[in-house]
């Protein structure tokens, strides 16, 4: 995607397959963490309102009960992981990596997504409503019923992604191409979200449908 930017990965950082005594008391003391590989890690329990990771490299690590800690990941790759379930709600993603990640029902709502690139990533139920999303490329995702509603969508690109389902009222889709992705189902408010976007012939179809136009043939009788 022109003009996403890639996230500043350390070269040689850090490696922990478990939180250790330092990072433990950095994330309690609110304090950064940086340039760390973390690698089979489950974040769970933490404790505190923040929790800001910079220079990071998740791999096959797991999030799990960290409700009312707010999240920020900048120049950070999240490979192989399990999100699912996970709060993130108001988080700050910056200049971020999420490849072949399991992120069902995820809380992203009210969160900023910045140079974010996510592939092969299952995120259906999702929930990214209110969320801010400048430069954001989703390739190969799986984002069924997922819920991304009265969010801001500023060059943001969906590639062969499933958008079944998926709850766009509220938002924005101009400018976006949709034709390599399934939309059939997906739920609009009839407040222009579609307006300046590209479907194909097929798609279209369907989405005159599921906006009350009746398609006849010239032959056939109203």
């Amino acid at each position: 995607m022109k003009g996403l930017l890639r996230p500043r990965l350390p070269r040689q950082p850090r490696v922990l397959e478990e939180l250790d005594a330092q990072t433990l008391a950095l994330l309690a003391d609110e304090e950064d963490v940086q340039d760390v590989r973390f690698v089979g890690v489950t974040f769970e329990g933490l404790t505190g309102t923040r929790a800001e990771f910079r220079a990071c490299i998740f791999e096959r690590c797991t999030f799990l009960a960290c409700e009312g800690v707010r999240f920020g990941f900048m120049d950070a790759a999240f490979l192989r992981c399990e999100l699912s379930g996970a709060d993130f709600s108001g988080g700050a993603f910056q200049r971020v990596l999420f490849e072949d990640c399991r992120c069902l029902g995820v809380r992203l709502q009210e969160s900023l997504l910045m140079h974010a690139a996510l592939s092969r990533c299952q995120m259906q139920y999702a929930n990214l409503a209110m969320g801010r999303f400048k430069f954001a490329d989703f390739e190969d995702c799986k984002l069924s019923q997922a819920c991304m509603a009265e969010s801001e969508m500023k060059n943001v690109q969906f590639a062969r992604c499933e958008l079944t389902g998926a709850e766009f009222v509220g938002t924005k889709l101009k400018g976006m191409d949709l034709r390599t992705n399934e939309i059939s189902g997906i739920v609009l408010g009839g407040r222009g979200e579609l307006m300046g976007a590209t479907v194909s012939p097929l798609q279209a179809c369907d989405l005159a449908r599921l906006l009350g136009v009746t398609i006849r043939s010239e032959d056939e009788p109203v």
